[in-house]
Parts: structure tokens; C-alpha cells; sequence
């Protein structure tokens, strides 16, 4: 209410005591004063707009096809999928390691990452990775199906499975996403 109030009565009385002066007003003045003119004329589209889009979006939040489509989008945003990606990948490879170390099975250990999710797209992916070692698969394949999973998480987790340290490979992978996702998000600060 109060950046309302300031765009349509402040701003204005500001642009006439500059029109007094004979001086033009700067270009980030200008620039507001026209986001004024356009709410003023346009805001109520606009509210309706969002409205609408928030009614829609709480109709489709009950479709899981949509909610996987929107994760799939968000993922694609600049910065943003990528902290995404981390935290999730963060959380899948901390899982995973802890399960490996206390002796579980890794479709075990799959199974208790799946529990954690509340994503049905990584839910989604982590029920293919399952389907996909239940068949025969080795780790590493199974997670690049699925095509989330950089070229790095591939080949340690090849390596690991390879030479029988998988929990220590998915620990520095834990490790890794953590401290990429923290910088990327410290940068940003």
C-alpha cells in the first residue's frame, strides 16, 4: 500500500516541483513514473492476472503430472535450479552415503532417500534408479537414465562401486554438492 501510495501521490508531486525548475527529471525517476502511469492505468489486469494465475496454480498443485513439470521448469531457471539441484542432490548423496556406512542395501538406502523427498519429480527419479538396479543395472548407469546426475557423480560413483568404497565416494559427493550449493548461494549475498 505504501509503494502504491508513493508511485501515484509522492512521485508525482516530485515530477512537478522538477517541471517548476525547467530541469528534466533523472532516468530511473522517468523510468517510475511510467511504472505509475501503467499501474494506474493497467494495475487492475494485472491483479486480476495474478489472481488468476494463483487459482489456477492451486487447481493444478492437485495434479502430479503438473507438479513434475513445474519442478522440471524451476530446474531450468538461471541460479535458482541450480541451488535446486544441489540441495536435492545434496540431500540424495548425504542419504545414500549415511545408509551405505550403516551396512543397508543401497535400493534400501534409494527407498530411505524416496521417504525424504517431498518432490515427486526426484521421487519420480529415484523410483527409476530403483527400478533400474532391480534389474540389473550397475549404480552409475542407473543414475545417468535418468539424466540428472553431472558426469562427476557418475564416475565417482563408478569408481566407488568399482572399488568397494561407495559410501566414501557418495560422502564427497555429499560434500561436494553442499559446498558447491553454499558458495553458489553465499555468492549471491
Amino acid at each position: 500500500m505504501v509503494v502504491v501510495a508513493m508511485l501515484h501521490f509522492v512521485l508525482p508531486e516530485f515530477a512537478a516541483i522538477y517541471k517548476t525548475f525547467n530541469t528534466p527529471l533523472p532516468a530511473l525517476t522517468q523510468g517510475i513514473m511510467t511504472l505509475a502511469d501503467f499501474s494506474g492505468e493497467w494495475g487492475w489486469l494485472l491483479v486480476l492476472f495474478g489472481f488468476l494465475l494463483a487459482i489456477a496454480n492451486k487447481l493444478l498443485m492437485r495434479r502430479p503430472t503438473w507438479l513434475i513439470a513445474r519442478q522440471k521448469l524451476l530446474l531450468r531457471i538461471p541460479i535458482m535450479g541450480s541451488l535446486m539441484r544441489g540441495q536435492k542432490l545434496t540431500q540424495i548423496f548425504t542419504i545414500l552415503a549415511l545408509t551405505q556406512s550403516a551396512g543397508i542395501t543401497f535400493l534400501q538406502g534409494v527407498e530411505s532417500v524416496r521417504e525424504t523427498m517431498r518432490c515427486p519429480y526426484w521421487m519420480q527419479l529415484l523410483t527409476q534408479i530403483q527400478h533400474d538396479i532391480s534389474n540389473g543395472h550397475p549404480i552409475w548407469l542407473a543414475l545417468k537414465n535418468t539424466g540428472e546426475f553431472s558426469p562427476l557423480c557418475l564416475q565417482l560413483v563408478r569408481t566407488g562401486e568399482a572399488s568397494g568404497s561407495l559410501d566414501l565416494m557418495l560422502d564427497n559427493l555429499a560434500h561436494h554438492h553442499r559446498d558447491n550449493t553454499m558458495a553458489l548461494a553465499d555468492n549471491l549475498a
